[in-house]
């Protein structure tokens, strides 16, 4: 849970206008991963503050290395989807009639769901690496 005062400071006027986030380190210990963040308020009478994010039981990140204009909590986003849905598993033992069709389908598809967030080819076992193409 992102704590309120952050939440605060994120929805200020001035950090709207001119603040930013800078993750300045994370490291993992055990299941929990602990984030070090320089904070701009955006605001001239404030300096940067030192905030320390600890993420309890996470089960996977996608941490980049640059700035950052908001920080949110979300319940439902692509990256969370592969946790929350129900698998399911597509097996064709044969060729069909129309099998370039199918995969241009599931590829357009997956590409709605998960836009950029999560590549088609993460769930593709190895006979099927060679199906995979941009859209």
């Amino acid at each position: 849970m992102v704590p309120s005062e952050l939440l605060t400071l994120f929805s200020s006027l001035d950090f709207e206008e001119g603040g930013s986030i800078k993750i300045n380190s994370c490291k993992w210990i055990e299941e929990n991963l602990y984030l070090e963040l320089n904070i701009n308020s955006g605001s001239q009478e404030s300096s940067e503050q030192l905030w320390e994010i600890i993420i309890e039981k996470i089960k996977e990140e996608a941490i980049q290395n640059t700035y950052a204009y908001s920080i949110d909590e979300y319940n439902e986003h692509p990256l969370l989807l592969e946790f929350n849905d129900t698998p399911a598993e597509l097996y064709s033992n044969s060729v069909g009639e129309n099998h370039d069709k199918l995969v241009i389908e599931i590829i357009e598809i997956h590409s709605q769901k998960f836009g950029d967030w999560i590549p088609l080819d993460k769930y593709l076992n190895k006979c099927s690496e060679g199906l995979v193409m941009a859209p």
